[in-house]
């Protein structure tokens, strides 16, 4: 009898394989050569080190919580969390649904099964001044980088292989990079933002489905927080950019999904401009010593017409895209180049162009 009570433990430990999970967030891939180095899938732990999940098993028809807001941190290069679950081998299955990182203000509906975040606040904070010379396609924003995981809904592999999720960001992307055709002179950026954009709002992923053709529609309740505006960063010794022929990532941020209004606005700026709008102001420097001269500049442009051209549409930041403005300061006039890339996917899904 006892042997046969061994052989029962034995059995009932080899049954009981612990719930584990693996991740991957998708990246922005494009085919512009400045993000040809681009991969498409990165591990979460090269942006976030916990995120937080929320799991269900069905057992005959009676669906029970297994996982509710269960952290899960990465330590010695892997994902783990505690107390451990267990797989019901009796289930007809598990769903589960991630979102990261773990300390942003989530919220979870468990009867709808999506998540929520109110109030998130965005900082338009830039990436740091290394990142100057190149744009940065793997970018790290910290915690303000929201993320959402595809839902798994029907987890029938009641094995030792982790569950693995891919997460999404679920906030747009910015980045402005500023060059000059000028070669008898000095050209020095002295100011450059982007005023009017939206910088506080709520998400929730009931309102929409996640669409890889755009949308800003989980995003709702938008407002300007506080004095925001963009800001474009100084140099590394935190002096003002002087501009040259290469490309200089000046702005690489993150903004709430939102659509910019396109509204006509004078060079000056002397209309009453409401819409998002971008003023940038610079001086060009000839000569030199006692007979070099400098003149200023400054110019205000909405931000919609930066990307339309000669149109007169509105600009979406799509949830999960970014939008990539090009300046070039030339003699006679400045000139704009944009694109907007999906963030989450392979190719640009569109290119606008402003010549």
């Amino acid at each position: 009898a006892a042997c046969a009570s061994d052989s029962v433990r034995e059995n009932i430990a080899e049954d009981q394989v612990e719930i584990g999970f693996s991740t991957y967030i998708q990246k922005p891939v494009a085919s512009k050569a400045d993000n040809s180095n681009a991969e498409t899938l990165k591990d979460l732990e090269a942006y976030h080190q916990n995120f937080v999940v929320n799991g269900f098993k069905t057992v005959a028809t009676t669906e029970t919580q297994v996982f509710a807001n269960q952290l899960v941190t990465y330590a010695d290069s892997k994902w783990g969390y505690s107390p451990v679950s267990y797989w019901d081998k009796s289930a007809s299955k598990y769903s589960f649904y991630a979102a990261a990182p773990q300390t942003a203000n989530w919220e979870f509906d468990k009867e709808g099964k999506y998540y929520t975040i109110s109030g998130f606040v965005a900082s338009g904070k830039s990436l740091d001044l290394a990142t100057l010379d190149a744009p940065n396609a793997a970018a790290v924003f910290g915690a303000e980088d929201l993320m959402i995981a595809t839902d798994i809904d029907e987890h029938t592999t009641f094995t030792t292989e982790a569950v693995n999720f891919t997460f999404n960001h679920i906030l747009s992307r910015f980045n402005i990079a500023i060059s000059t055709s000028i070669t008898d002179g000095t050209v020095t950026l002295t100011s450059l933002t982007v005023n009017g954009m939206k910088n506080k709002g709520s998400f929730d992923e009931n309102l929409d489905a996640a669409s890889t053709a755009g949308s800003t529609a989980r995003w709702n309740n938008l407002a300007v927080d506080g004095t925001y505006a963009i800001t474009a960063v100084k140099d590394a010794s935190n002096n003002n950019v002087v501009v040259n022929a290469k490309k200089q990532f000046v702005y690489q941020g993150l903004v709430i999904p939102q659509t910019a209004a396109y509204e006509s606005i004078n060079l000056d700026g002397t209309s009453e401009e409401a819409a998002p709008y971008l003023n940038i102001q610079y001086s060009i420097t000839t000569g030199e010593g006692a007979t070099a001269k400098s003149q200023d500049y400054s110019y205000f442009y909405n931000l919609a017409d930066l990307f339309n051209g000669e149109g007169s549409s509105n600009l979406a930041f799509n949830e999960g895209w970014q939008n990539n403005l090009y300046i070039t300061i030339g003699a006679a006039a400045i000139n704009f180049d944009a694109q907007v890339y999906e963030w989450a996917t392979q190719e640009p899904e569109g290119n606008l162009a402003v010549q």
